[in-house]
């Protein structure tokens, strides 16, 4: 720091780099204080940083350093140009007390930068983790009961998954919040506070789901965690409805139908498939083996376990079974069709 009135000859002095002092830096790097009242007095060690002092026209100094008990901030000075000078006591302790003011300046202002880019981080992640945030404190009456809450932290996400446009630090919900979803709200904090812990699922709106969960930190403090479950819950739709076609075509279809398993047992099969070969239930086929069929010769079975499609027909001797009990007898022409199925990982 130097005063915006000073001369181009002093504001040439801090340009110097300590490198050029390497002395006096020694001796403020280790908390001691310089003081000179002549360049006569440096010590023979310092013979560089007394030609550097001279070329600037310091003869005579003091330097304290900025130390706030941790670390060396730096180091303040006062100087006499092109003459000696013999320094007081009371120079040096002025000096001093300058010094701890700055050090406790320069704490303050590393602290509070420190804070600022906390805040300033921690902003970021709120605003752009995909998870909804809302931090709230509760307030209560004379009685001690809850009436009300203040939002003390959200992001944005918390406002689309709470349907709720206006959110912002430092409001209170029941200006926020419509009075039955207010009275929900304040049921749910009470019961968080009162478990440390709730988690539930809930339908905001059509196409808009949400998983919450909250804890408590603290007295009269709620923080709530909103997980976007739209997507999950409409794949979830899909699957219930896609496998609901699958189930009722399976079983409406007027065509013989039976799924398969790896080993070749009957897994499921429709109604027409236990009309065309006399079964009842799936008890009649539980010793029942597709590759072992006698009905089926070995071109036809190494087709199906190596082809998706297979297409072919057969004359189906019910009379030579013995692997499922049936009600049908003698010699039936069939046109047969496989298909392979394949789960989510493409397994057979």
């Amino acid at each position: 720091v130097i005063s915006p009135h000073a001369n181009n000859s002093i504001k040439k002095i801090y340009d110097i780099p300590t490198s050029a002092i390497p002395w006096i830096t020694d001796q403020i790097s280790a908390a001691w204080s310089v003081v000179i009242n002549s360049l006569e007095e440096m010590p023979n060690n310092a013979l560089k940083d007394k030609q550097i002092l001279k070329e600037h026209n310091i003869y005579s100094l003091i330097c304290i350093p900025i130390y706030n008990g941790t670390i060396i901030n730096g180091f303040i000075s006062i100087y006499t140009s092109k003459e000696d000078n013999k320094w007081s006591d009371d120079d040096y302790l002025l000096l001093l007390s300058a010094s701890h003011i700055s050090g406790i300046c320069c704490t303050a202002t590393c602290v509070k930068r420190a804070q600022e880019e906390e805040r300033r981080l921690r902003t970021i992640l709120l605003q752009h983790m995909p998870i909804g945030y809302e931090y709230l404190r509760v307030m209560r009456d004379n009685n001690h009961n809850i009436v009300d809450f203040k939002i003390l932290d959200s992001n944005k996400l918390a406002s689309k998954l709470l349907n709720i446009p206006n959110i912002f630090c430092g409001v209170v919900g029941s200006k926020i919040y419509p009075s039955r979803a207010h009275k929900e709200k304040l049921a749910y904090i009470q019961s968080t506070l009162y478990n440390g812990y709730t988690e539930h699922d809930i339908k905001v709106k059509r196409n808009l789901f949400r998983h919450v969960i909250s804890v408590s930190p603290g007295d009269d403090e709620v923080i709530n965690l909103f997980i976007d479950t739209t997507a999950t819950i409409n794949a979830f739709k899909a699957k219930y409805n896609s496998d609901k076609m699958f189930t009722d075509i399976f079983i409406n279809i007027p065509v013989s139908e039976a799924i398969f398993d790896k080993e070749g047992r009957i897994i499921n099969m429709n109604q027409k498939f236990m009309e065309s070969f006399g079964i009842t239930s799936l008890q009649d086929v539980d010793k029942y083996l597709l590759f072992d069929d006698p009905n089926f010769n070995k071109k036809d079975i190494d087709e199906i376990v190596s082809n998706n499609k297979y297409a072919f027909r057969t004359h189906y001797n019910f009379d030579s079974n013995t692997s499922f009990k049936t009600r049908r007898t003698g010699i039936v022409s069939m046109s047969c069709k496989t298909f392979r199925l394949l789960d989510r990982k493409s397994t057979r």
